[in-house]
C-alpha cells in the first residue's frame, strides 16, 4: 500500500523483506512470517517527499 501510493505520487521505490518473510513463505507457505519487517527504499533526493506521503497517509 505504502509502495502504491508512493509510486502515484511519481516517488519511486521499492521494498526488501527485513524478516523471515521470504524464509516463511518458500518453507510454510506462507505469505507472511512472525518478522515481517519491510524496508522501503526511495532515492534520497526523494526521501523527503516520501516521509511527508507516508505522514499523509496517517503511518508516520
Amino acid at each position: 500500500m505504502i509502495i502504491r501510493t508512493l509510486k502515484d505520487n511519481r516517488i519511486t521505490a521499492y521494498g526488501k523483506d527485513l524478516g523471515d518473510a521470504g524464509f516463511a513463505s518458500v518453507r510454510y507457505g506462507m505469505g507472511r512470517g512472525i518478522d515481517d519487517r519491510i524496508a522501503i527504499i526511495v532515492t534520497s533526493n526523494k526521501a523527503d517527499s516520501a516521509k511527508q506521503v507516508i505522514r499523509e497517509m496517517g503511518l508516520e
